[in-house]
Formats: structure tokens, C-alpha cells, sequence
């Protein structure tokens, strides 16, 4: 999934009602799963900042949070849910500006289900989104397997292309990445003119060993993104 983070420890947060919750539980969100995931990326996309609930050190299969709500879609009454898999959170202070975004959604992805709490709760919150996350692919003749993870869930590369097409700014072939020098490991793709970070995530398919022993500089410049 597009959404790569560092794990940070979860603090408490209450949450209104009138807050959405995006469920990551195959009891409402079965279908819809990795199209929920697009929906997070738009969201952010679109300035509306996310929470990520997790409940600290909770066993297998236990639920981040309980709540009751009312399905966005259909009006379907929800009571006292187990949310389980890592649901996101979008704030009863941000509904009214998610809310367009999200039935605009789903009348594209009538599978994706999104509830809005009826009274309010408590959860973890293991981390806060606020922006999209920048992705880049290794244009090494295996992205098509990266590129339909992101299809699939209806994220698109930096200038909005869906199908990640090859020549997509984003899509890095190992010349790229090595940059024009082998003394600095940060003037490839992946870094700005001052040696930046670029991306948040750079997905790699299937680059082996042997790829890596024939482009030391790519496994260089990888190791400082």
C-alpha cells in the first residue's frame, strides 16, 4: 500500500459525533478494501487530514475501537461495531469538507464504505496524515506489478495519471537513480537539488541481487532516501 509510514507510539484522541470512520475490516469493508485506500490518498490529496486508529498493543483479530454509527450511503444503522484492521478516522471538524469528497468516491466505488459516527468515541491514534504521500516506481521491466497495486486502489502518480504510464515523471529507470555522479550518493531522482528526499515511498518489484551487484550506484542512492 501506498500510505508508507514509521511506526510511532498511539495517543489517546476523542472523536465526536458527526466524525467519519473508513472501515478496514472485512465485516464492512470487504469489497471495497483497497479502493478504500484511494479514498484515504484523495482525501489527503484534497487537504483533509486522516487519523490512522490503532489500538496499542491489542492482540489478534481484537478491535481498535467500538462505536455506533450510520452508513454515508445507505442510512444503515450501525451499533456498537468492533473496528478492526487499522480504520481511519476523519474528525467531526473536517466531516462537512471530507463529505463531498467521499460520495463523489463512491459513485465510483459504490463498494467503498464509509460510516459517520452517531455518538461519539475513543481510539489510539497511531498516527495523523495530513498530506498525500509522493510515490515513485524502478522502471526495471517489473513496475507493472507495482502499477496495478496502485490501479487497484485508485491512486494515481504526481501530474493525476491513474495508469501510471511509463513515462510518468515518477516512473525511475536505474540511470535515473544513479544520477551523473558516483562520489554523491544523493543527485539522483529520488533526491531535490539540495539533496532532499523526493518520495515517500519507492516501490521496487523483484529487483534482485544480481541487478544490484550490476548497478552499485542505484543501491547507493537507495540507501539515503
Amino acid at each position: 500500500m501506498a500510505l508508507a509510514l514509521t511506526p510511532v507510539p498511539a495517543s489517546a484522541a476523542d472523536f465526536a459525533a458527526g466524525s467519519l470512520v473508513i472501515p478496514m475490516d472485512t465485516d464492512y469493508q470487504d469489497l471495497g478494501m483497497l479502493r478504500a485506500y484511494g479514498l484515504v490518498y484523495e482525501l489527503l490529496r484534497q487537504g483533509v487530514p486522516v487519523h490512522w486508529a490503532i489500538k496499542a498493543g491489542k492482540g489478534p483479530a481484537e478491535a481498535d475501537f467500538t462505536a455506533s454509527a450510520t452508513d454515508v450511503a445507505s442510512g444503515a444503522a450501525i451499533a456498537d461495531h468492533g473496528y478492526r484492521g487499522g480504520p481511519w478516522v476523519i474528525d467531526a471538524v473536517d466531516a462537512a469538507g471530507a463529505l463531498p469528497i467521499i460520495e463523489a468516491w463512491q459513485q465510483d466505488n459504490p463498494d467503498v464504505a464509509v460510516h459517520e459516527a452517531s455518538e461519539g468515541f475513543s481510539s489510539d491514534v497511531a498516527t495523523t496524515l495530513v498530506v498525500a504521500p509522493t510515490i515513485a516506481m524502478m522502471a526495471d521491466g517489473n513496475q507493472k506489478i507495482a502499477r496495478k497495486y496502485m490501479m487497484a486502489a485508485g491512486i494515481p502518480d504526481s501530474v493525476g495519471d491513474y495508469g501510471w504510464p511509463d513515462t510518468s515523471p515518477d516512473m525511475l529507470d536505474p540511470s535515473e537513480l544513479s544520477g551523473p555522479t558516483e562520489d554523491n550518493h544523493r543527485d539522483g531522482a529520488l533526491f531535490d537539488a539540495e539533496g532532499d528526499p523526493v518520495y515517500c515511498q519507492f516501490m521496487s518489484m523483484h529487483w534482485g541481487v544480481k541487478d544490484a551487484q550490476q548497478n552499485p550506484q542505484v543501491v547507493a542512492e537507495m540507501r539515503q532516501s
